[in-house]
């Protein structure tokens, strides 16, 4: 099971208990109690052993999962940037009769275009990369 290590600490130095101190009231090892803080795993029966000593719920001292629901907005976007540079680049070679004359004529629009894909692509993929161990900032 995984705990919010902090919590668990913060319990723990709010009552003035040394892990020894929690150890001792949960009827478990100090070093079990050092591995909980330390990883935040434990089994079951550790943390309703703990839980019970710091006279709180397990579900207290769980760990909530990041909420990672915010992700499809990035990637819709990145779709419709695709889709939007797709359509750019249909409609610019589409314009000339060839490939060759489109390449030619349109080699400016044809670079914007491409780095708008690149950033259609990229810019999602920095924020989705950066942001994925953290909870997204609240909007309200």
């Amino acid at each position: 099971m995984i705990v919010n290590k902090n919590k668990l600490a913060r319990l723990r130095r709010s009552r003035h208990w040394s892990q020894e101190d929690l150890a001792a009231a949960a009827q478990l090892s100090s070093r079990t109690v050092q591995r909980l803080e330390s990883a935040g795993r434990g089994s079951v029966e550790t943390v309703k052993a703990i839980a019970a000593a710091l006279a709180t719920r397990v579900d207290d001292l769980a760990e909530e999962p990041i909420d990672r629901s915010w992700i499809l907005g990035p990637i819709i976007g990145a779709g419709g940037g695709i889709m939007g540079c797709l359509f750019g680049y249909l409609a610019i070679f589409a314009s000339q009769p060839d490939f060759a004359t489109a390449m030619k004529h349109n080699w400016g629009s044809l670079a914007f275009v491409t780095s708008m894909l690149a950033f259609s692509v990229l810019f999602p993929a920095f924020m989705i990369r950066r942001s994925w161990n953290s909870p997204p900032p609240d909007l309200d």
